[in-house]
């Protein structure tokens, strides 16, 4: 058989598809071959820094093979099809991976460099019919907005399965109005309800902003049903299951405080059947701020319970 000899203009592109599928993983096989031959013992950021030279190094070894293997094969012409079949399998990739898609990352080393290489041949392949050109052309451009279009709709899955998952807490999702403050890892654990209250500012910290003033910023929220033995001021515990009584003394109506320690400060709120405990601690305890939470809790859709800031 004479290699050089094009192939048909509807096998071209299966050709093309099959040539970069091959590369690329010759190209993956080959990383894991050097990163074993030559094992990191630096550890840590060096060595990942390290494994991703290597997997660039291989995989742009690979894309430069796929203009003679294209040759090779009869797509023509070779070269404007590996430089946009590389391009578009990148592209493809990266996409992909935006759009968060059940698929593994084998499955995505074979289907990307398939799908570009085929429609660049599609695009710049020669004695391609003008329909089967604009067709390829419009497989790549349509790659980003429809890989939003999937992430959008994995977010608003991923979005409303978690919304269900906390409005099955078994206790009301009550939150406060305090402006200024964005909720942070809301989560339940059997009928009890909990969350973070941050300062906005704090939410995408500065690289200066230090740990401690994070948590000595942030306020705690607990919601549990209302304890059969809660007996203030003599029993505050929000667990019937703590055998010893912990004292409180009131701060308003179906309002009360406990302070063991004056680095930490715990309101208990009375709402109804249930209990809400708005908890600080550190050195700048602000108390008109956790008793703002407790005036204002109400109920409020799962929604606004979602990670923001």
């Amino acid at each position: 058989m004479n290699l050089r000899r094009e192939p048909p203009a509807a096998l071209r592109p299966l050709l093309a598809g099959i040539v970069g599928t091959g590369l690329a993983l010759v190209g993956a096989l080959a990383a894991v071959a050097v990163s074993a031959a030559f094992p990191c013992r630096e550890g840590g950021l060096g060595c990942m820094a390290e494994v991703m030279l290597i997997v660039l190094a291989c995989l742009t070894g690979a894309a430069v093979a796929s203009w003679p293997a294209l040759w090779l094969v009869g797509v023509r012409p070779a070269l404007p099809a590996a430089a946009l079949g590389t391009v578009a399998s990148i592209l493809t990739g990266w996409l992909a991976t935006q759009a968060r898609p059940n698929i593994t990352t084998p499955s995505l080393l074979m289907l990307s460099p398939f799908v570009g290489f085929a429609a660049a041949a599609l695009v710049c392949g020669r004695g391609m019919a003008l329909p089967w050109r604009i067709a390829g052309v419009v497989a790549i451009v349509a790659l980003l907005p429809a890989s939003r279009l999937a992430a959008a709709y994995q977010d608003d899955r991923a979005q409303g399965a978690r919304d269900d998952y906390l409005g099955d807490a078994g206790v009301p999702l009550l939150g406060p109005d305090l402006p200024g403050y964005v909720v942070k890892d809301a989560s339940r654990s059997g009928p009890t309800f909990r969350y973070t209250l941050l300062p906005a500012r704090l939410a995408s910290p500065s690289p200066g902003t230090d740990d401690y003033t994070v948590a000595t910023s942030s306020i705690s929220v607990g919601v549990y049903h209302l304890p059969a033995r809660f007996a203030p001021p003599k029993r505050c515990n929000w667990d019937d299951a703590y055998a010893p009584d912990q004292s409180c003394v009131a701060a308003g109506p179906d309002l009360w405080r406990r302070s063991d320690d004056p680095r930490n400060v715990v309101y208990i709120a009375r709402k109804d059947h249930a209990l809400v405990t708005v908890t600080q601690g550190g050195d700048t305890i602000d108390e008109e701020r956790l008793r703002r939470v407790t005036q204002t809790l109400a109920p409020r859709h799962p929604s606004y319970f979602r990670a923001s800031g």
